[in-house]
């Protein structure tokens, strides 16, 4: 278990244990926060009716029942004796059992306590108690909170509430009014507004992307608020939203993402109302949405658990401005109905003002049973245990439904984004592209989809009923499709079911699906496994149709093979390119044979670039387990990161705790001058044998390689094809039509030497190093990148520096003097990089519809079957459109 599991438990007396007993948080926080600021003060932001709320004077008196001498005549506090329950027995399933299924047995009677067996019993759970709870379940939920978030601010407290949707409606009825806004994601949670709307408080929708809110237009949102037009309502001061797993959508905000959220809302005093139910559903990376290859499920220790979710809104609420809201139904059981909230003393304590004359507290059996569970049974470290479980089961079924979607849907019209957390995944359909889009408003196209859904026999969820006005319009349609709701059998049928609905209403009944010529078993299964006659990485060849694209790719380093390989083949597709896979490799501006080709994740990129290194990462550790022979393998990586900018954390990095087998590294595994590492699962390539196999599989699909020296992408008119992909990595910028300037030169020089050290190890900063394996008893030690230098000679000092420096990281591995390396050869190579990021996007250029496909900074093998991924959709909408080429 990691430190902040094993918690020293204050000692309590036995009266905090009794009837109603009233507490606090502070009773049970294991440690001091009074090191900490306090928290703001909120009287200018609460209601009129909070403020006038006292709570309960006949609860209050409660207190003086710690005195034992005390005979209670004050309150209407039942004998147990009259309670017809005598023992209350669960089975609960054990994780640790070799079959999984045995039940360890919890048993609750009413004199537990007299007898000495519990601190809780039926005697007290059948009975009344404070809104806040028993003491006894609140002394785990503090604890538990202390450990996951720590609030940095020293008067935070818990109380209990009967589930998140009852939180938010209390909350509103604290700090709205009638006439009041409050701000959301554009697209958010249907019974959030349907709770607020009777109250006359009004939703208003900020912009999202695949992060969830964007602060920029959260910002602007506030920043130019007119009162007059928003129909007298003032400028909003409450931010609802669900940050991890979010509902509808499956986003997950970043942990950058939110603090620049904070930070907007402490400059307008803003109280973000952090509704996160699916906070422990953050789901493990998307491997991939084929299923012909099983990826086994990779495995977290559970005490890394805490590791490897990003930290909410409460870790970093330096103000006591977050209300957090917590709950057991999704990750225990809905039917519970309890949870709790999060905040400063003050907001604490008017909930439970609210609660003490309205909801009271959560029934007495759930408490008694949750206690028994989390406290007696499992512990903090048993409840990460089923935590961890209930991450990898979510991350099947995402997988599965993902693969369903894949099989089934028509990605003509229909395209989706894995969903990073929570049990949802957002559909995007096409609005434009329906036979009837210039006469029929989305809205109309949206319910024909929904009722020949439901007429097919599958009932998905409609996005309208989602949506926040916000000011902006959107030209498609959505539907959300969970993947917690049924068998998997039933979720692929359910996606089947869906997708002909979509097929008729859009008429695309001749439509060919790429994966249409799958075999026969069941469509989607939990353990596929490919017919020898299928190729399982490139897309099957389909039955010749009368009409087919005609494809020409320029390029056949990396990015183009991975095209061709992403395409359907019911595609003609020709290769075009100078240097081919297979050729020695003698030209150093021929980057692909002469990478690291290792997957490391770029720091600092755009979204949209993030998601195409998941997906090359994806495709390329299916390949290692599909087709050993392709020299893909998978290795253990130390991403280590110099300590050249103390601010810098690792959490900040868009893909912590995203990898396969992730974890921090200790400080005594790390170099001196190194402050912080991680290690997680990668995957490592030999180009050279690698480009030849795709190169070979290709061929055995119908793919033609054709030898040329192109100058201009004019050159290639000749070829008749109805898309031209230019794949041309630095050639991009030399050839005439294109003449890209942002595309530069950057040397890098390497040198191969014969070693048996098996990992991936890189070091980031001042002293950039690399060392990769190559799976053959060598490996490559780097790395330089010189821009705009295209000098191929061998600078003999740099090879020194980098001997020197991979000795420096590697002391016990690798030796001191450069002349005790067994070196193989020197390698020098120019390799191509776009100074304004990754360009893939369509163009009518000259005469020919042209897809840019070149750029990825220095790491094209990182990026690959993912940029080829974003490529293959373009392709689709060009389809659309472009008449096909006679055969």
């Amino acid at each position: 278990m990691t430190p902040k599991t094993l918690l020293q438990r204050k000692e309590v007396s036995e009266t905090q244990w009794g009837v109603a007993a009233p507490c606090t948080s502070d009773i049970f926080k294991t440690r001091s926060h009074q090191h900490k600021p306090l928290s703001l003060k909120w009287d200018h932001r609460l209601s009129r009716e909070s403020a006038s709320r006292t709570g309960s004077s006949l609860k209050n008196a409660f207190k003086h029942l710690r005195n034992t001498d005390v005979i209670s005549l004050g309150g209407g506090l039942p004998l147990s004796e009259y309670f017809p329950f005598e023992s209350m027995d669960l089975g609960v399933l054990s994780l640790n059992s070799p079959n999984g299924h045995e039940n360890a047995h919890l048993q609750s009677t009413k004199h537990d306590m007299s007898d000495g067996l519990s601190i809780y019993d039926l005697t007290v759970a059948l009975n009344y108690s404070q809104g806040s709870g028993s003491a006894q379940l609140l002394r785990w939920i503090t604890e538990h909170t202390e450990m996951v978030h720590d609030p940095p601010y020293a008067d935070w407290q818990c109380t209990m509430t009967i589930g998140n949707t009852s939180a938010l409606d209390m909350a509103l009825r604290m700090f709205a009014h009638r006439g009041d806004c409050v701000l959301s994601d554009d697209y958010t949670f249907a019974t959030a507004v349907e709770t607020a709307t009777p109250m006359g408080i009004s939703f208003v929708g900020v912009e999202m992307d695949d992060q969830g809110m964007i602060p920029d237009s959260l910002w602007d949102t506030l920043e130019n608020w007119d009162a007059t037009a928003r129909g007298g309502s003032p400028r909003p001061f409450l931010l609802y939203t669900v940050p991890t797993g979010q509902n509808p959508t499956g986003t997950t905000q970043s942990v950058q993402r939110r603090r620049n959220i904070y930070c907007v809302a402490q400059k307008y005093d803003l109280i973000i109302l952090e509704d996160d139910p699916y906070y422990f559903l953050q789901l493990d990376p998307f491997v991939t949405a084929e299923e012909d290859v099983v990826v086994p499920m990779e495995c977290h220790p559970s005490d890394q658990v805490l590791e490897m979710v990003v930290p909410s809104y409460l870790s970093m609420d330096t103000d006591g401005r977050v209300v957090r809201m917590d709950s057991f139904s999704k990750v225990i059981c809905p039917g519970a109905r309890v949870g709790w909230i999060t905040a400063s003393q003050q907001i604490v304590e008017q909930y439970k003002h609210h609660a003490d004359t309205s909801t009271q507290s959560p029934a007495g059996l759930s408490q008694l049973a949750l206690f028994k569970l989390l406290d007696e049974q499992w512990g903090h470290a048993g409840y990460l245990d089923w935590l961890l479980h209930i991450r990898r089961e979510y991350t099947r079924r995402r997988n599965f439904t993902l693969a369903a979607c894949e099989r089934y849907l028509p990605r003509r019209v229909v395209s989706w984004k894995p969903a990073q957390a929570g049990m949802f995944q957002w559909l995007r359909v096409k609005g434009s592209s329906h036979p009837q889009a210039g006469t029929k408003t989305m809205e109309e196209i949206e319910e024909e989809i929904w009722l020949e859904s439901i007429k097919q026999g599958a009932l998905v969820a409609r996005g309208s009923w989602f949506h926040v006005p916000s000011g902006r319009t959107d030209g498609d349609i959505f539907f959300r499709i969970t993947f917690a709701a049924a068998s998997l059998d039933n979720i692929a049928e359910a996606v089947s079911r869906f997708g002909k609905a979509v097929t008729q209403v859009y008429h695309l009944e001749n439509h060919r699906r790429r994966d249409s010529c799958r075999q026969e078993k069941s469509p989607v299964s939990p353990n596929p496994n490919p017919p020898a006659a299928v190729d399982p990485i490139i897309k099957p060849t389909l039955p010749t149709p009368t009409t087919m694209t005609k494809i020409t790719i320029l390029g056949a380093g990396i990015a183009g093979l991975s095209i061709a390989a992403q395409l359907p083949k019911t595609h003609a597709i020709t290769i075009v390119a100078r240097d081919l896979p297979g050729d020695h490799p003698s030209s150093p501006t021929w980057a692909s044979p002469f990478a690291g080709a290792t997957w490391l994740g770029m720091d600092g990129s755009p979204a949209r670039e993030q998601q195409m290194q998941r997906d090359g990462f994806a495709h390329m550790w299916k390949i290692a387990v599909a087709a050993p022979e392709s020299s893909v393998k998978r290795v253990e990586m130390h991403d280590l990161w110099d300590d050249d900018d103390d601010d810098r954390r690792l959490e900040d990095v868009w893909y912590y705790g995203r990898m396969p087998g992730f974890r921090v590294m200790d400080g005594d595994e790390l170099p001196e001058g190194v402050a912080r590492g991680m290690c997680y699962m990668s995957w490592v390539l030999t180009p050279t044998v690698f480009l030849s196999w795709l190169r070979e599989r290709l061929e055995a699909a119908g793919v033609a390689f054709k030898r040329a020296n192109v100058r201009s992408l004019a050159d290639l008119k000749g070829m008749g094809h109805d898309v031209l992909i230019n794949a041309a990595g630095w050639g991009a910028r030399f050839l005439g039509d294109v003449a890209d300037q942002d595309v530069e030169q950057v040397r890098g020089q390497t040198v191969l030497v014969r070693t048996d050290y098996d990992k991936v190890w890189t070091r980031r900063g001042k002293d950039y190093t690399y060392v990769i394996p190559r799976g053959d008893g060598t490996a490559v030690l780097g790395g330089i990148k010189q821009y705009g230098n295209t000098d191929t000679s061998v600078d003999s000092s740099l090879r020194d520096d980098i001997l020197r420096r991979v000795h420096e990281g590697l002391p016990n591995v690798f030796p001191e003097k450069p002349s005790e390396f067994d070196v193989v050869r020197d390698i020098v190579g120019i390799r191509p990089q776009r100074k304004t990021g990754v360009r893939v996007e369509k163009e009518e250029l000259d005469g020919q519809t042209v897809v840019h496909a070149y750029g990825a900074p220095g790491g094209g093998y990182v990026y690959s079957f993912g940029l080829a991924r974003e490529v293959a959709k373009l392709v689709d909408e060009i389809e659309l459109k472009v008449p096909k080429t006679k055969l």
